[in-house]
């Protein structure tokens, strides 16, 4: 299995397309998906953003696990770009712009 798990979206309203995906990279890597098998791509501004209730901790569902702890991200920021996303899909790795 390889995967490539993006969240474009970005801000605490959309807290829970970041969540989705941090979710999503939990299942995957305790279902003993290899770490270099997944391309994750976050903007990463949710877990210590001022309005967490919970600092450093991102919840994809009530009462949930932290899915945010221990997640690798490859892509944070403003790394997470149309450009870089079809270049992991592609293999394109000297595409990449980090």
């Amino acid at each position: 299995i390889k995967a490539i798990l993006v969240s474009g979206s970005k801000g605490w309203e959309n807290y829970r397309h970041q969540a989705g995906v941090l979710n999503m990279y939990q299942m995957l890597h305790y279902g003993n998906v290899p770490d270099s098998n997944i391309v994750m791509m976050h903007y990463d501004d949710i877990a210590r953003n001022p309005m967490n209730p919970f600092p450093g901790k991102v919840f994809a569902k009530k009462f949930g696990p932290d899915v945010y702890d221990g997640a690798w991200t490859d892509y944070r920021g403003e790394s997470v770009t149309s450009q870089n996303f079809f270049a992991a899909l592609t293999g394109e790795k000297e595409k990449i712009i980090a």
